[in-house]
């Protein structure tokens, strides 16, 4: 009986160690499946959600409403780590060039709300966190098209 045990209980730490932590990007849910819920919706039916928590991107300091400035947000060497490819390819575009524009104008968490509801910034045309773009046409944003 005592192996038994000490075989089960070596057994539950071996598995347990081999899955990936999630607490952090479940803490992150708590509030964000309300405040962002289509990014949420598309992060747990991607690919990275599978081995990535929400910390591995933009940090773990951020962890309340109140301490938001804290909250890295990901640059191209954040997604270079994992796509160098991609990376390269997005750094010889066009997109790139824009990125610059940064340093002059603030991301979308420090622009003001009426820029934020007309959706300007990156996000304006690129959907951030919406794979459906239905949704974005049923909350009445519309994204100037090239």
């Amino acid at each position: 009986m005592r192996k038994v045990v000490l075989f089960v209980a070596i057994t539950a730490v071996i598995v347990g160690s081999a899955l990936p932590v999630l607490a952090v990007s479940s803490d992150c849910e708590d509030c964000h499946k309300t405040i962002t819920p289509l990014m949420v919706k598309d992060f747990n039916r991607g690919v990275m959600s599978k081995t990535m928590t929400c910390a591995d991107c933009h940090g773990e300091e951020h962890t309340s409403a109140d301490d938001v400035e804290k909250a890295k947000l990901p640059t191209i060497a954040t997604c270079q780590a994992c796509h160098e490819e991609q990376a390269e390819q997005y750094l010889a575009g066009k997109h790139a060039k824009g990125l610059l524009a940064i340093d002059v104008l603030p991301f979308t968490h420090g622009q003001p709300d009426a820029y934020i509801a007309g959706q300007k910034g990156c996000g304006g045309c690129h959907t951030l966190g919406m794979l459906d773009e239905s949704a974005r046409e049923s909350e009445g944003r519309q994204c100037h098209k090239y």
